[in-house]
């Protein structure tokens, strides 16, 4: 408080202490860090700004902030408060943490052409309904075919659904 000696500075710390007291009540207020001097590039954020960073990863995987006049840019005059997610470095951290679970195996890929999409989909449904880990591959003029795409995924069976029939093939 002996930095702060305005009353907007003033509301500003008092905000944040509240916001670390909501955090601290979650359990959470070993995870958390103030950066009075934390800047963003951004001119649309109208309050606090944060971001997301964790363990074994060098970069953020998340920010945001407070844009209180943004939303009012696209009709619609309210208060918000927004952040995005990087997908991919979530994805890194949870691997390199150690806590990505492998993915279970697809047990079937499944193909299928446009004109048979509408029974593509609803077999794959009843696939699954039975249990069964599906994927759809898509038929397009690209060079890699079902099987060798199977192969490369650990597939052990391909279904084909051509005009009236379908066709199954074990993968070896």
């Amino acid at each position: 408080n002996k930095l702060a000696n305005n009353p907007r500075s003033k509301a500003a710390l008092k905000n944040l202490y509240a916001v670390y007291e909501i955090l601290d009540d979650y359990g959470l207020s070993k995870y958390i860090t103030f950066d009075l001097g934390m800047i963003h590039s951004i001119n649309y954020y109208t309050g606090i700004i944060f971001r997301g960073i964790t363990d074994k990863l060098g970069y953020p995987i998340c920010g945001g902030g407070r844009y209180d006049n943004l939303v009012s840019d696209f009709g619609y005059d309210i208060p918000a408060t927004g952040f995005a997610l990087g997908i991919k470095r979530l994805l890194i951290a949870l691997e390199r943490q150690g806590d990505l679970e492998a993915r279970p195996n697809i047990d079937v890929l499944i193909v299928f052409d446009r004109q048979n999409r509408q029974r593509g989909y609803s077999y794959m449904k009843e696939l699954r309904q039975r249990g069964e880990r599906v994927e759809h591959f898509l038929v397009d003029e690209s060079s890699v075919d079902a099987k060798k795409y199977a192969r490369s995924k650990s597939i052990k069976r391909i279904i084909r659904l051509i005009g009236e029939y379908i066709e199954e093939e074990v993968i070896t």
